[in-house]
């Protein structure tokens, strides 16, 4: 359960944020294996090639450059950007249908996409980052990946530079919910299902009426 299941109540667009390699993206499938079809992960569309493991549909949604930058001109990407020469996006209808069906939908986000989401949807949107306990585990952790040439390599150092930089930036401004240290991967789980179960029960998210009829005395 990831509220009061009997309330009506808007979902919540939940964005686990952080750089390769903090776990993020583990975390968001364990935190759907749980919790579905009360949640489930949002799947991006992406312009590059997938990898061996990876199934279209369920990982991303694998398209052209082509016909990502069709999509983008038809306005049906609510965001997008391009990270290491590929096109990656959050469809527009992916979000509406959350939120108007009260499923709370997970995100696996850079960090400016989720505080673009935030900007728009002020009042259903949490966004957790995930750190690791050190710079040089980070570094470890990428470098453990497989195959990667330098170049690549430091291109997304530079990346995880910016999401902390852009991180201490905003420590004090409330646009960051939550910050976890991924040390132990099922204690940063465990912390995820219990913010991801007190976001759903959020006052502001719950159906008005149904509130009333339960705290109106005769």
């Amino acid at each position: 359960m990831t509220g009061n299941q009997q309330i009506k109540r808007s979902g919540v667009l939940f964005c686990i944020c952080g750089p390769t390699g903090s776990g993020k993206t583990t975390l968001t499938e364990r935190l759907e294996g749980k919790f579905s079809p009360l949640a489930r992960r949002s799947i991006s569309l992406t312009s590059r090639k997938p990898r061996e493991d990876e199934v279209d549909g369920k990982s991303y949604y694998f398209v052209s450059r082509d016909e990502f930058e069709i999509r983008v001109k038809n306005n049906e990407l609510f965001e997008w950007e391009e990270v290491h020469g590929n096109y990656y996006g959050t469809l527009r209808s992916t979000l509406d249908e959350a939120l108007k069906d009260g499923v709370d939908l997970l995100l696996d986000i850079d960090i400016k996409g989720a505080l673009n989401i935030k900007k728009h949807y002020p009042d259903n949107t949490c966004i957790t980052f995930i750190a690791l306990p050190s710079f040089e585990e980070l570094v470890r952790r990428v470098r453990g990946r497989g195959k990667m040439d330098e170049q690549q390599l430091e291109r997304r150092i530079v990346t995880a530079r910016s999401e902390y930089d852009t991180l201490l930036k905003l420590m004090k401004s409330g646009k960051i919910d939550y910050f976890l240290i991924n040390d132990q991967l099922e204690d940063s789980f465990e912390n995820l299902c219990s913010i991801l179960k007190a976001e759903g029960n959020r006052l502001k998210r719950l159906d008005y009426e149904q509130i009333r009829r339960i705290c109106t005395v005769d």
